[in-house]
């Protein structure tokens, strides 16, 4: 379940067309992006593809098909969002990405329903302009990272966000424990 929680990320998609904090998630419906994703000794390419246009937290979003499950992501403002990551649901949704904040933390409270249960949960973002090197290629990114807290778990989602691209690499630990990484391997 840790694995599959946060994999879906990568696939998601914000707003097309759009400028301002928006262009660091610019996918639209029909455009990929495919990634080289690790998890523990298992290593595949995932391609992800929006799907159809959802509303997510009251604004327009998109649903994303991968292997792993759906997911749901969209722009609240100047902050991207998500409702659904692969096999969980947040409510109310939480924030991912908020360009137009670096200097500032993010709080969020709310749950996290799994198949089977759900879990009360507390949650930080925080950012930073970073640069980062996939396959000979340099990025210049805003990294963003979530901590969800809950009584069973702590998850650590840490996305690196180009302008024009969307997410170039994540990584995610369940009680600091690897769980998985994507890296970039081309934009369609």
């Amino acid at each position: 379940m840790r694995r599959t929680f946060w994999a879906a990320l990568g696939a998601l998609a914000a707003c097309a067309g759009c400028a301002g904090p928006q262009e660091y998630y610019p996918l639209q419906i029909g455009r990929s992006n495919s990634y080289n994703v690790r998890t523990g000794f298992n290593t595949y390419v995932e391609t992800l593809t929006p799907q159809r246009v959802v509303s997510v937290a009251g604004a327009r979003g998109f649903e994303i098909d991968s292997a792993l499950g759906a997911s749901n992501l969209g722009w609240k403002g100047q902050t991207l969002v998500a409702e659904r990551l692969a096999n969980a649901k947040l409510s109310p949704a939480v924030p991912l990405l908020a360009p137009a904040q670096l200097d500032k933390k993010l709080t969020w409270s709310g749950t996290l329903a799994f198949p089977g249960g759900k879990e009360d949960a507390t949650g930080t973002l925080s950012q930073s302009k970073a640069t980062v090197s996939i396959g000979g290629r340099k990025f210049d990114t805003i990294k963003a990272t979530l901590v969800l807290d809950t009584a069973k778990r702590q998850i650590e989602l840490e996305t690196y966000y180009a302008q024009g691209i969307g997410p170039v690499k994540q990584e995610q630990r369940t009680n600091g424990h690897f769980d998985l990484a994507m890296e970039l391997l081309a934009e369609k």
